[in-house]
């Protein structure tokens, strides 16, 4: 019999084996003693599934239907992934990995692009006012990328954002 222990429900089969080694004809599977004393350890062996916990042991009609259902599913993403509709996620990881880098190095480029324009704009700076504005813009766009890179990740099933 099935009890439940902690979260984990724990099984007791022996007697069941016992009852199938006395009962069932090893060769053919099928009851010994002819077709009344098969009808009655039918009943027993429901009982015993009945008695078993829910989701334990499911129908054979049932566990067909799901195995269908499951091999119907791995032939169409096979199918899809030879068309190339589907593509490996460690493909797009890399992909998109290496046009974010792209990105952000571009971002982080673009304070000393425009450091001479916005000084020109602010007029003359000393050299410590213009390390200063720079500063002020690596560390802006620092945290802007930062930010960026906090964002959850959708649709990948990845649980982390890098």
């Amino acid at each position: 019999m099935a009890r439940l222990k902690g979260r984990r429900w724990e099984y007791n089969l022996e007697g069941f084996r016992e009852w199938w080694l006395g009962n069932v004809d090893p060769r053919s599977h099928s009851p010994v003693g002819g077709a009344p004393a098969g009808r009655a350890r039918a009943r027993e062996l429901q009982a015993l599934i009945d008695a078993s916990p829910p989701g334990a042991i499911r129908p054979v009609e049932e566990s067909r239907e799901l195995r269908e259902h499951y091999e119907a599913e791995l032939a169409r993403l096979k199918a899809e992934q030879l068309a190339g509709a589907l593509v490996p996620i460690a493909d797009i990881e890399a992909l998109m990995f290496g046009h974010i880098r792209q990105a952000r190095d571009a971002l982080m480029g673009t304070s000393a692009k425009v450091l001479d324009q916005l000084c020109a704009l602010l007029g003359n700076l000393t050299a410590e006012q213009r390390h200063e504005v720079g500063r002020l813009l690596d560390r802006e766009l620092v945290k802007v990328t930062e930010d960026l890179s906090r964002l959850p990740v959708k649709g990948t099933g990845a649980s982390d954002a890098r």
